[in-house]
């Protein structure tokens, strides 16, 4: 999940707890590593409706399958 943390964003999934950097091209990243894997780079695209982000989509695994994080508020 996508979650607001210390004013920013941090991504929670599986074992992974990273902060995220937004990026020029609108997409945000996880960037970082964790004792299981040294090096971690995932960027996360926004899905936008009525100029507002409803979910982001991100692929660890499968391109074919990408993980979609809803907004809850």
């Amino acid at each position: 999940m996508v979650v607001e943390a210390g004013g920013g964003l941090r991504l929670r999934f599986r074992h992974v707890d990273l902060p995220l950097t937004p990026r020029p091209d609108g997409t945000i990243s996880a960037d970082g590593g964790t004792v299981d894997f040294a090096e971690l780079c995932w960027d996360l695209r926004p899905e936008v409706e009525d100029q507002r982000v409803v979910a982001w989509r991100f692929n660890p695994d499968c391109p074919a399958a990408p993980c979609r994080f809803v907004r809850q508020d």
